[in-house]
C-alpha cells in the first residue's frame, strides 16, 4: 500500500514537471505565432517614423547593391533567390524570435535588418577578396574538357542553390569558383582541382586536426556530380558542396518541408504517464 502511495506521488510530481515543459513550450510557440508580418503600410509608417529603421533600411539596401554589382553572373541568380527569400520568410521568422518583453516590434524588425546587412557585407567581402586572390580568368580551357564552363546544383529546393565555375583546365587541373546557399547562411570556395582521369578530379585540403578532407569531381553523362566537402567551418551553417549540377537550367524541387505543418507530437505529461505505467508505477487498477 505504501508503495503504490510512494508511486503514485512521484507520478503527479512528473506530470506537474511535464506540464510546466509544455505550458512554457507552448507559450512561445505561441508569441511567435501571434507575431505577424510586416505588411506595407506598417514598412511605410516605420521609414517615415523611426530614423534606426530608416538607417537600418539605408545599410540594407547599399550592402544589396554592391554585392550584385560585385558578384560573378554564376553567382548572381542565387544570391538573388536567397534576398527574396529573406525578403518573403527570413525577416519575419528572425524578428519573431528576437521580439519580446524588452524588444519591441519596430525594434525586432531593426535588428533583423542589421544583422542581414551584416551577412550582405561579409558576403561582399568574401566576393572582393575572392576576385582579388584567384588568377585571370581564360575566355577558354588550356585543353578540351567536359568540366570546363559553368554548373548549377540541380533537383534541389530553391533555398539550396549553388554554382560551380570551372573557369582554367589544363593537363593536371583545373580552377574552380563555387558559391552555395542554404537559406540565409552562405559559403564560397576558390581552388584547384587535381585529375585523376579525363573525367573525374579531386580537391584535398588539411584541417587543423591533420584530417585530410576531400571534394570529389566527376562526369557522368554530361552532368557534374560532387562529393564530399572541405573541413568544418568553411562554410555556413548546412551549406554544402556535394550534389549533381547541370550546365543548362537547373530543376529546383519545392521546399514543401518549410509550408507543411509538423506533425504532432505526444505531449510531455503523457509520455511521462506512459513510461510511469510501462515500468509499473501506475497500476491499470
Amino acid at each position: 500500500m505504501n508503495n503504490k502511495k510512494f508511486s503514485i506521488r512521484y507520478a503527479l510530481i512528473a506530470i506537474n514537471i511535464a506540464l510546466g515543459l509544455c505550458l512554457g513550450l507552448s507559450s512561445k510557440v505561441l508569441a511567435q505565432s501571434s507575431f505577424k508580418p510586416l505588411s506595407d503600410e506598417e514598412y511605410k509608417f516605420y521609414l517615415e517614423s523611426y530614423p534606426a529603421y530608416a538607417a537600418a533600411e539605408e545599410r540594407l539596401n547599399q550592402a544589396w547593391k554592391k554585392l550584385k554589382g560585385a558578384a560573378p553572373r554564376a553567382s548572381q541568380e542565387a544570391y538573388l533567390r536567397d534576398q527574396r527569400a529573406w525578403v518573403k520568410k527570413g525577416r519575419h521568422f528572425r524578428a519573431s524570435q528576437l521580439h519580446g518583453p524588452v524588444v519591441s516590434r519596430v525594434e525586432a524588425f531593426t535588428m533583423a535588418t542589421h544583422e542581414r546587412s551584416e551577412y550582405l557585407e561579409k558576403a561582399l567581402e568574401r566576393e572582393l577578396g575572392f576576385q582579388t586572390i584567384r588568377p585571370e580568368r581564360i575566355a577558354k580551357p588550356a585543353i578540351r574538357s567536359p568540366f570546363f564552363g559553368q554548373w548549377s546544383r540541380t533537383n534541389v529546393p530553391s533555398d539550396h542553390q549553388a554554382t560551380i565555375e570551372i573557369y582554367r583546365v589544363t593537363a593536371d587541373y583545373f580552377v574552380f569558383s563555387f558559391r552555395g546557399f542554404r537559406r540565409e547562411n552562405s559559403g564560397g570556395l576558390d581552388e584547384s582541382a587535381y585529375f585523376e582521369s579525363p573525367n573525374q578530379a579531386v580537391f584535398r585540403e588539411q584541417s587543423s586536426d591533420g584530417q585530410i578532407h576531400e571534394v570529389r569531381f566527376s562526369i557522368v553523362n554530361g552532368q557534374l556530380f560532387v562529393s564530399g566537402d572541405p573541413p568544418f567551418g568553411t562554410f555556413g551553417i548546412g551549406v554544402t558542396m556535394e550534389g549533381q549540377y547541370t550546365s543548362g537550367q537547373p530543376r529546383l524541387l519545392e521546399d514543401e518541408a518549410q509550408d507543411r505543418a509538423p506533425s504532432p507530437e505526444v505531449p510531455p505529461m503523457f509520455k511521462a504517464l506512459r513510461n510511469l505505467k510501462k515500468f509499473g508505477s501506475i497500476d491499470d487498477d
